[in-house]
């Protein structure tokens, strides 16, 4: 029976994003007659349940790698810190290697296979051979389980004046307070679910400011199938343009994207290509805000069908 490891990151400063894709792949492997295995790179304590073989460790380095991997296995790396030290052993040391990458970030190893979920991922650099032969764009979209299974229709679902904010797994901008203060404060007939991620800054801050509130509610923890429900159950949503646009896409949710780190510029470009508008502060948020109350949102395009992990998975196990 082949062996599969996934090798990623998250944690304080990095964020869920990796981690949360690697999962759904990780899951989606367990269905199929392999072995696998998840390594993660922890930063700080993450919140995750994960079912099957995994380990926290610091991977990053080939004297750990060489201690266990064999030319029979397969690895799928997801990071933004290896070095292409590590990549180009594991291209020589195993039967095949996955790279997730989101922004062209190194020049990968030729018999590496690309995986880029983004919008406009064909457009970032790669070479033809890559744009040609690898799984570039949003037809890859990896999405945690629950949505796997989304109806890009959730109007019988909305709950009138609910609002999402998420802003990934750390609000890194310390944006929620503001958000708090200068939006909900200001809009008493809305009603705001915040997310917020147990390695947040601020946490101090938003109690403060949530005292002179009373149409927010918390949420410090949320699973893939809450999440799912809390952004169906929404008119609107304040996101991050993380992993979390593509659940939302899927969803069909409407929804304000804003970049809040430098490793989102992807994907907010590949939304204004759809013409989905971004904001790049929360002075941007704010008018944003302004206009959707009085202009209502667009109808979004149906870009994200849900398959992208089982595509994946399918060329991983078949390989």
């Amino acid at each position: 029976m082949q062996k599969i490891y996934i090798l990623t990151e998250g944690g304080l400063g990095i964020g869920l994003g990796h981690v949360t894709r690697c999962l759904a792949i990780h899951k989606e492997l367990q269905k199929h007659q392999v072995e696998v295995k998840i390594i993660i790179d922890k930063m700080s304590e993450l919140p995750l349940q994960i079912e099957g073989e995994y380990q926290y460790t610091d991977w990053k380095n080939i004297d750990f790698l060489q201690g266990f991997l064999t030319e029979d296995d397969q690895v799928v790396i997801d990071s933004y810190l290896a070095s292409i030290n590590v990549y180009e052993w594991l291209a020589k040391k195993v039967k095949r290697l996955w790279v997730i990458d989101d922004n062209c970030r190194l020049k990968f190893p030729e018999t590496a296979t690309i995986i880029n979920p983004s919008l406009n991922a064909k457009s970032l650099g790669y070479s033809r051979k890559v744009i040609e032969n690898d799984l570039l764009g949003v037809a890859y979209a990896i999405l945690r389980e629950p949505f796997q299974k989304c109806v890009n229709d959730v109007n019988s679902l909305k709950v009138k004046n609910q609002w999402l904010v998420t802003l990934g797994g750390m609000d890194i901008l310390n944006l929620i307070p503001r958000i708090i203060k200068e939006i909900c404060t200001k809009h008493t007939e809305k009603n705001f679910k915040i997310i917020i991620g147990a390695d947040d800054t601020c946490l101090d801050e938003i109690e403060m400011e949530k005292q002179f509130v009373s149409n927010i509610e918390l949420v410090s923890y949320s699973s893939a199938d809450e999440m799912k429900q809390f952004m169906q159950q929404s008119e609107g949503v304040i996101s991050a343009c993380g992993q979390t646009v593509y659940e939302l896409l899927c969803t069909g949710t409407p929804f304000i994207p804003i970049q809040v780190v430098d490793n989102q510029v992807n994907n907010a470009k590949g939304l204004e290509q759809f013409n989905i508008p971004v904001c790049y502060c929360f002075e941007d948020l704010q008018q944003r805000f302004e206009e959707i109350l009085k202009n209502g949102f667009k109808k979004l395009p149906n870009l994200v069908d849900g398959q992208g992990v089982k595509r994946i998975v399918k060329h991983i196990v078949e390989s």
